[in-house]
Order: structure tokens, then C-alpha cells, then sequence
């Protein structure tokens, strides 16, 4: 119980902990200041990390954020306005000190960096429950730098701190950087996708449309096209199969129309053509599914 006491009391003005199950908690702690950030190796049993409004309030590094690359166990945050994160072995997250956060961990290993917000650089996310994921580049980055960092810091001279935090510093800021700009073209990519998925669906009588008339109408190019439609099949498949679905409609609720009016009624411009789509897709032809 002493060695919980002491635990609970070093990281009090970060995190209120609590053990799993009530249970003495078995934690350790290696801490060591480079000039303005902090650098520390721990690890702990089961338990739950609480940063609320009251710790807030006392003030204690509120201009700070602490980055953790998980080394052993699972862990899930939550980090308020319904955000939450599921982190695994090899994954670093990030925790803005200003904020509120709730995190239950297993057995854990982390390497901890703290770090004063200003120093982070800009972002076009949100640093707060953001996460860094083990198989990305920019993970695999930093990680790299934070093994080899805690291995030198016990034999590191006063002499080269800053230099060492400085160097830190700097991959830090590069590995946020290349992640946020994969998370801005994430968005526009989500946002592009919804927009032609939608065009498509309200002009797909068309004949004409087609991944030429994409790219026009969207001001795109071929490659960025293909990419966004890369596990769809590809923007002409994806395009052939919403005509199939909506003539496959329409020969259910239109039996007084003929297959031919149908077709090209929905953009197809070959019989012939869509025949051979049709039954490839629903195996069978298009008379057939008018009967079942």
C-alpha cells in the first residue's frame, strides 16, 4: 500500500489514479527533465487514470500535453463531447492537459513525454485524444527516436540537454506534421467521395456518365479518381452496378414497360452489353428476374 500511496501521490497533479479492483497497485516511475519537456519511462497494474475539472482548476501544467507510446497493454480513453480511443501496443496517443480525460489501462508499459503546448506546432486536428497508430510512418518514427532517447538519458550529461530536447522536439513537431496533413487529405478524400457517390446516384440515367465527365465535372484528376473508387472496384464498375441495381428495380415496379425502355431509360446504350453485365452480376437475365 505504501508503494500505491507513493505512485498516486508523484502523479497527482497529472491524473488522480485509481487501482483496478481496489487492489495494491504495482507501479514504477523514471522521470528526467530536458530542459522544458520531461521524459519518463512507467508502467503500473490495472487501473483507471481520472484528469477532471477539479485537477484541472489547481492549475498544474495546463499549458502542457503528454505524449505516451504504449509499449505493453490496451488501454481506452475517453476524452470528452463523445470522443473515445481504443489504444493498442505500439500506438501513441496524446492527452492535452487543459482538457478532461478518463483512461483505463491493463498492465501497462509507456514512454511519456510532456510537453508545453506551444512547443507542438500547428495542426488541423485536434491534439486531444488524437492517436498515432503503430503501423503509420509517423508512429514508426517517433517511436524509434523515444526507444533510443530513454536508453541514452540515464548516461546523458547536463551539457547536452537542450540539444537532446531540442532534436526531440523537432521529430516530434515532423512526425504531427506528416500526420496531420494524412488526416486533412483523409477528410478531403471522405468529402470528395460523398460528393461524386451522390452526383452519380442522381445522374445515372445519363449515357454520358462516365469517369471523363467525373473528372470534368469535379475537377479531379484520373489518379485521384481511381484512388477514391479503388475499393468500389473502380469508378466504371462502381457506376455499371448502380445502373443494374436501379433497372433491376425498375423491372419489378414498371412491368408495363419492355427491358429495352428500361435500359436505356437508366444510361445503358448496348443491349447487348448490358445483358452480359447483368447476368455476370445477378446470374441471370434481365426476363428471368422480371419473372421471379
Amino acid at each position: 500500500m505504501l508503494r500505491t500511496r507513493a505512485y498516486r501521490h508523484w502523479i497527482s497533479p497529472i491524473a488522480d489514479i485509481r487501482a483496478a479492483d481496489n487492489e495494491p497497485m504495482n507501479a514504477a516511475i523514471a522521470a528526467y527533465e530536458l530542459g522544458e519537456i520531461v521524459v519518463a519511462r512507467s508502467s503500473s497494474s490495472p487501473a483507471r487514470y481520472f484528469r477532471d475539472e477539479r485537477i484541472i482548476e489547481r492549475g498544474a501544467f495546463n499549458d502542457r500535453v503528454i505524449l505516451r507510446l504504449s509499449q505493453g497493454g490496451q488501454a481506452h480513453g475517453d476524452f470528452g463531447k463523445n470522443s473515445s480511443l481504443d489504444v493498442k501496443e505500439g500506438d501513441i496517443y496524446v492527452s492535452d492537459l487543459s482538457q478532461p480525460v478518463e483512461l483505463q489501462v491493463d498492465n501497462s508499459e509507456y514512454i511519456n513525454l510532456l510537453v508545453p503546448r506551444r512547443l507542438m506546432g500547428e495542426s488541423t486536428r485536434p491534439l486531444h485524444g488524437s492517436v498515432l497508430r503503430r503501423e503509420h510512418l509517423p508512429c514508426r518514427m517517433l517511436t524509434q527516436h523515444l526507444l533510443r532517447l530513454v536508453d541514452m538519458l540515464p548516461l546523458l550529461e547536463d551539457a547536452h540537454a537542450t540539444t537532446v530536447a531540442q532534436a526531440t522536439l523537432a521529430v516530434v513537431k515532423k512526425c504531427f506534421q506528416i500526420a496531420s496533413r494524412e488526416h486533412g487529405s483523409h477528410l478531403w478524400a471522405e468529402r470528395m467521395r460523398a460528393e461524386l457517390l451522390a452526383y452519380i446516384s442522381t445522374q445515372i440515367g445519363d449515357s454520358d456518365l462516365s469517369a471523363a465527365t467525373l473528372q470534368r465535372r469535379f475537377k479531379i484528376s484520373r489518379t485521384q479518381l481511381y484512388r477514391l473508387f479503388a475499393d468500389l472496384g473502380g469508378v466504371q464498375h462502381y457506376i455499371c452496378e448502380k445502373r443494374l441495381e436501379v433497372v433491376l428495380r425498375a423491372l419489378r415496379d414498371h412491368p408495363g414497360q419492355t427491358i429495352s425502355e428500361i435500359i436505356f431509360q437508366f444510361g445503358f446504350s448496348n443491349e447487348r452489353q448490358f445483358q452480359r453485365a447483368f447476368r455476370a452480376h445477378y446470374g441471370m437475365t434481365a426476363s428471368e428476374a422480371r419473372e421471379r
